[in-house]
């Protein structure tokens, strides 16, 4: 089942959930529209045809898709791109400059991405195809998209990933913030922070968010879980919540504790926040920032 909601002015939200036999994953994907349209995330390979259901709904002619643009090139962000290039061989995939090399030869982004997820990774998400070359657009920082009646400007936003970029709606000032201003916890509508390994940085994570904060955006379009409205609230929790974590595995990491330790105290953390969330999976912000701070210590 797949659901589209216009959340603001030509914008759709289309969620859904992609099912195997053992497994469901929940997918995010928004189409932005003027004279022209883009569809911001593709989410892996095996969404392509659930965010196309989407676009069906919407009535769209996929004729219309001017661009395809992953915040970034993790596996459930722009996993799908080259499944859309192939589908559609005019329309054009938005890459920051650092993620290109990856998504035309994505050869060690699938062998990172089975380290990750295992190696029945494919099967739960499909592989990552090449996207050809001719179909990239590599953007500068600052650089608008038209669509007609509309741009949507590029940000570079690192701190999650170095090739995360994030996008500025002309109309809304609606602001699709990819991962950089964190993910809303699932029944809490908090967003804690989002920091995966193995390129997390907490500095650059926070100086993101007050780049972002200093635009003034109307709104957060999450690419994880729904839309924001008190913005300058969310990105205060954001940063409060980042440094939080730091500081815990900071310490930890100094007392030598392992990893399940680690974790441990993260749970405890989010429990006492939101009151209510026992079931937090703290594995990836461990990691995240454990190799953070390893690489901190080791440029002293």
């Amino acid at each position: 089942m797949v659901k589209v909601t216009e959340v603001a002015d030509g914008i759709y939200h289309i969620e859904g959930e992609a099912k195997t036999p053992d497994t469901r994953d929940y997918m995010v994907s928004y189409l932005v529209r003027g004279q022209r349209a883009a569809l911001i995330e593709t989410g892996p390979t095996n969404h392509g045809p659930l965010i196309e259901d989407g676009l069906r709904q919407l009535k769209l002619d996929l004729k219309e898709l001017a661009y395809i643009i992953p915040t970034h090139i993790h596996i459930d962000h722009g996993g799908g791109a080259g499944w859309w290039a192939r589908k559609l061989p005019d329309v054009k995939i938005v890459l920051h400059p650092l993620g290109v090399p990856h998504m035309i030869d994505p050869t060690r982004l699938n062998a990172s991405t089975k380290m990750a997820f295992g190696d029945s990774f494919e099967a739960r998400y499909g592989a990552i195809q090449p996207v050809p070359p001719g179909q990239v657009h590599t953007v500068s920082d600052g650089e608008s998209l038209s669509l007609g009646g509309r741009d949507l400007q590029v940000f570079f936003t690192p701190g999650h990933a170095p090739h995360h970029i994030s996008l500025m709606d002309s109309r809304t000032k609606g602001l699709f913030s990819g991962e950089a201003l964190g993910i809303p916890m699932e029944g809490s509508e908090i967003p804690f922070p989002a920091c995966a390994p193995p390129a997390f940085d907490m500095e650059q994570y926070i100086a993101t968010a007050e780049r972002l904060r200093r635009l003034g955006p109307s709104v957060i379009f999450y690419s994880h879980d729904g839309v924001g409205r008190d913005v300058s609230r969310l990105i205060d929790l954001v940063e409060f919540h980042t440094r939080a974590y730091g500081a815990i595995i900071e310490g930890a990491v100094k007392g030598g504790e392992s990893p399940e330790q680690m974790g441990n105290r993260l749970k405890d953390y989010v429990f006492k926040t939101t009151g209510k969330i026992t079931d937090y999976s703290p594995e990836m912000a461990v990691s995240g920032f454990a190799l953070y701070f390893k690489r901190k210590a080791e440029k002293k």
